[in-house]
């Protein structure tokens, strides 16, 4: 196949898509909220690497999660400023980073006569709809499937190195990288740990012993840098500790969202409709042999689920927790698929027709894709009221400044988090806190304020402290 760029293009067109009315317009789920805001004042310089801040009023001290992601994007934010574009911008670059990682590893995966398929990975990773719902919502998972990516091929390139000081030193590597991708979104980064175990068990090419060893040596990669933080940043485990302690232990413990350890399979499986029907569309109008799964695919597969299978350990479940082990499934499938529809495309490929209209077609839907994100940017495409009232109450008060609340809204984090990301705002049920402002869902009298009433706001009761 001499013309991959072509379906590559229409991948990226595909993309770009389905997930631009969502990555390019205003709002935001609250988890990706409180990220963007945590990084935000990361750099300006309020809070530090390990003890991030989020407002003055609520996670004054945040440790729900390791800082890496957050310190990254904070990184961009010093770069460019504050605006709303820039969190976004942050998650596209890493899920391109993902995308070529995709490719790198399925280079060193597959044979020659299907390197040329790279494209196909990535239009199955398209097709699951909670990758780039975590890409558009600024989520955690996007910087931790950066590093297992890259963890998972320095794996694939220590076994393409015949001198041993090489393989260790991509072993090491490998292990380093999950070391960042735990620093990143913590224990669910570390699945890919199982790589090089997987093929000393299912091929031939390194014996089971080499397996366990580089194992072995790709576990040092990972907890060394721990023993450097435990001996020279001592604030680091302290950090740490305090997030295992806090999201970890008590989250098994005590946290439940869902009724049954095995709702994640549900969602695994559900996730994966799409790129099942592909594949079984391809597989039963190409097919014209028997074909039985390669060794390297069952062990992609097997990576795959030792990034689902221990989230069974904890009823706290949600859909993004795997995003980090999709990108496995997708080359898997694509492992599956590729070599029966390698001689389809090449047939096809062969008629001067078929290749100007796939061309034509690429350009076409990259062209409406284009237009199509050019209409989401100043859009808002999520809690539009909400966004409509906070943007106009920001017209009447101060950035850093802390408002009061009804105690009815003190478990809304999606009203803590969009006071917090557009106006630099806390928000607080305690009134004893000095507050010239509050803030009400419901619209009644208030003893020492008065209504404003001249804002139009579509949700939200705004009120003045009287002097």
């Amino acid at each position: 196949m001499k013309n991959s760029w072509i379906y590559l293009l229409i991948v990226f067109a595909l993309f770009l898509g389905i997930n631009a009315p969502s990555l390019f317009s205003e709002g935001m789920f609250m988890d990706g909220l409180i990220y963007s805001t945590i990084s935000r004042n990361l750099a300006e310089g309020k809070g530090s690497f390990w003890v991030l801040n989020f407002s003055d009023t609520y996670f004054t001290h945040f440790y729900e999660h390791p800082p890496l992601a957050m310190g990254l994007e904070a990184v961009l934010f010093y770069v460019f400023g504050d605006y709303l574009w820039v969190e976004h911008l942050y998650s596209l670059f890493t899920i391109i980073l993902s995308g070529y990682l995709i490719i790198k590893s399925w280079m060193l995966l597959v044979d020659k006569e299907i390197k040329q398929l790279y494209w196909l990975p990535l239009l199955f990773l398209v097709t699951i709809g909670v990758v780039g719902w975590s890409m558009a919502n600024n989520m955690l998972e996007n910087t931790m499937l950066v590093f297992i990516l890259l963890s998972f091929y320095y794996s694939l390139k220590s076994l393409s190195e015949k001198k041993l000081l090489k393989q260790i030193t991509f072993i090491l590597l490998a292990g380093f990288s999950l070391f960042l991708g735990f620093l990143s979104k913590g224990f669910v980064a570390l699945f890919p740990l199982s790589t090089l175990f997987y093929f000393g068990v299912f091929t031939k090419e390194i014996s089971f012993f080499r397996g366990v060893r580089d194992s072995t040596i790709m576990l040092i990669g990972l907890l060394f840098p721990f023993l450097l933080l435990f001996l020279f940043y001592p604030e680091g485990i302290d950090s740490l500790s305090i997030y295992f302690h806090n999201q970890v232990a008590n989250s098994i413990k005590n946290v439940s969202t869902v009724s049954s350890r095995f709702w994640i399979i549900g969602s695994l499986f559900q996730q994966l409709i799409p790129a099942f029907i592909l594949s079984i569309i391809v597989f039963f109008s190409v097919k014209k042999k028997k074909y039985q799964l390669s060794e390297k695919t069952k062990i992609v597969l097997a990576v795959g689920l030792s990034g689902v299978l221990p989230i069974l350990i904890s009823l706290k479940q949600r859909d993004f927790y795997i995003v980090g082990a999709y990108p496995f499934f997708a080359i898997a499938l694509a492992m599956f698929i590729a070599p029966i529809l390698k001689d389809y495309l090449e047939n096809l490929e062969t008629r001067k027709s078929y290749l100007k209209k796939i061309k034509v077609f690429s350009f076409v839907l990259l062209f409406v894709s284009i237009t199509i994100t050019a209409f989401q940017f100043g859009r808002v495409g999520r809690d539009i009221k909400l966004i409509h009232d906070v943007k106009r109450i920001g017209t009447q008060i101060k950035s850093n400044s802390v408002l009061l609340i009804s105690p009815s809204l003190a478990q809304d984090w999606a009203l803590k988090g969009y006071f917090a990301r557009y106006l630099s705002v806390g928000l607080t049920t305690n009134r004893n806190l000095d507050s010239n402002y509050l803030i009400k869902e419901t619209k009644e009298e208030e003893e020492g304020f008065e209504q404003i009433k001249n804002l139009e706001l579509e949700q939200l009761f705004f009120y003045r402290k009287l002097k």
